[in-house]
């Protein structure tokens, strides 16, 4: 399937929204199925039954500390990487700053609109 098939092409999605899980229902249990979308193929990377004592559809970051989530984070960040990363919500000095600049980013991404400078599409 196209990346570039909604609006015109102006609507496309990241590569990483290819790959799928679909579940199926059998009558002892169930079976997790595991695919790639890429264009008019599908690719099976594997399938697992589930219950209760192996379901695996956890997060990658479940078992992660804080430290270990943060460095996570910011390695499969994919958008908005000027924006700043609120690591405690108890650091009301370091949150107040990073507030500031997410305000004057906002301002000026406005005033690049009104100026037709930047395109709200981009």
């Amino acid at each position: 399937m196209s990346r570039k098939r909604f609006y015109d092409g102006r609507l496309s999605f990241p590569s990483f929204c290819d790959y799928r899980i679909a579940l199926e229902i059998c009558p002892k249990g169930f079976i997790v199925h595991h695919c790639e979308f890429n264009l008019n193929t599908v690719n099976y990377i594997k399938s697992e039954k589930i219950n209760s004592t192996n379901f695996s559809l956890l997060a990658d970051f479940q078992e992660f500390s804080d430290d270990e989530y943060l460095q996570w984070f910011r390695k499969k960040r994919i958008q908005k990487k000027l924006l700043p990363i609120y690591k405690d919500f108890n650091e009301t000095k370091y949150n107040k700053i990073k507030d500031t600049y997410c305000y004057l980013r906002i301002f000026l991404i406005k005033i690049l609109l009104l100026l037709r400078i930047k395109n709200f599409r981009k």
